[in-house]
């Protein structure tokens, strides 16, 4: 039915599948899937890869999320490998670059790990910081007369 509906075209794919494989709607579903895949250029989707930075406010995961979908058209052949490269290069820390570097050799989890720690620990420290630059201020309340002080205080003035 697809092949008769789409025409010319269409109609010539199903002759692209292999002669020793049986003709069943399946080996022509992906002889389709192959046909109307888009074209996938290795080079450049690695270059969009090493040129990926770490944003001001995208945390460690987002950015290693991002890099996983990125990786995804490279057909590298250890992609766990390659994230952890571009995490290093491209992150927004340099407090994490320079301790993943002291400790050469750390897997792509414990990067992750360290760059999660780091990120929270800036934003509790930053917290603390302005709690302290901006300190609750107490003021004394003026006190409140009982009867024996303020004969008014029962008949309201």
């Amino acid at each position: 039915m697809v092949v008769h509906l789409g025409g010319k075209d269409i109609y010539r794919i199903p002759k692209t599948i292999n002669e020793a494989e049986p003709k069943t709607h399946l080996t022509l579903i992906a002889a389709l899937r192959i046909h109307f895949a888009p074209m996938v250029n290795v080079d450049y989707e690695r270059f969009i890869v090493r040129q990926a930075r770490q944003s001001a406010d995208e945390s460690i995961d987002m950015f290693y999320l991002r890099l996983k979908e990125l990786v995804a058209t490279c057909a590298f052949h250890n992609e766990n490998d390659e994230i952890r490269g571009q995490i290093i290069q491209g992150c927004a820390s340099s407090k994490l670059r320079e301790q993943i570097l002291e400790e050469s050799g750390r897997p792509l989890q414990d990067i992750l790990t360290m760059g999660r720690t780091k990120e929270l620990s800036k934003a509790r420290a930053s917290h603390m910081e302005a709690a302290l630059q901006n300190p609750i201020k107490m003021e004394q309340c003026p006190a409140v007369l009982g009867p024996e002080e303020n004969p008014e205080f029962l008949w309201g003035s």
